[in-house]
């Protein structure tokens, strides 16, 4: 990188992010709340303009991904906060399983029934056991699904027979096994409701 290039301003940050860019990982995880800080300030004052690229090409040549898992940090950044790299690289956890305990993580810690584990390099395994406690938690707390309504179940049933009764061509040996195991299956969920269907 030439050594005369400004510094000041508001692409002091880019400058920053490249000269330390081998530092972490975007793609495994490695980086901080900050370092995705420093990627968002580069993307909305577009400084990375100043290296004659778009941002889509800027992601690429210079941080080695591409564009949409950048984007995708930077809305994780928006919507958790800088915990949210911290907490998801300790406990190894999807931002989907992130975002069911993000009310339970502050900038105190993650509090778990009162108890506050702190967000610290140290805590890594205190922090890996608070998420999988907290998960187990909302797992047991969460309601089963609703089954679908009968009446709705029945209309589908009617409306698979008359799919199957306008089947103009033959079935091959393989069709006939698959609609055979199918209709089976309906046949025993039905005797389990009580239903005995006549041959």
């Amino acid at each position: 990188m030439n050594e005369t290039m400004e510094t000041e301003g508001p692409d002091v940050n880019l400058f920053r992010w490249i000269g330390r860019r081998e530092a972490f990982n975007l793609v495994g995880g490695a980086c901080t709340g900050a370092d995705i800080e420093i990627l968002r300030r580069i993307r909305d004052e577009k400084s990375y303009r100043r290296l004659n690229c778009n941002w889509a090409e800027f992601c690429v040549q210079y941080l080695r991904v591409n564009r949409r898992t950048v984007d995708r940090a930077i809305a994780n950044l928006n919507e958790f906060g800088p915990s949210f790299f911290l907490v998801t690289q300790m406990a190894y956890i999807s931002a989907a399983e992130y975002r069911r305990i993000a009310r339970h993580v502050n900038d105190e810690g993650i509090n778990v029934g009162g108890a506050i584990v702190a967000l610290l390099p140290e805590n890594r395994q205190e922090i890996a056991n608070a998420v999988g406690e907290l998960l187990r938690r909302l797992d047991a707390e969460e309601p089963k699904p609703v089954p679908p309504v009968f009446d709705s179940l029945l209309k589908r049933c009617h409306n698979v027979a008359e799919a199957l009764s306008a089947v103009e061509t033959g079935l091959d040996s393989a069709q006939k096994a698959a609609l055979a195991e199918a209709v089976s299956a309906i046949q025993s969920a039905a005797a389990g409701l009580g239903a005995s269907i006549m041959a």
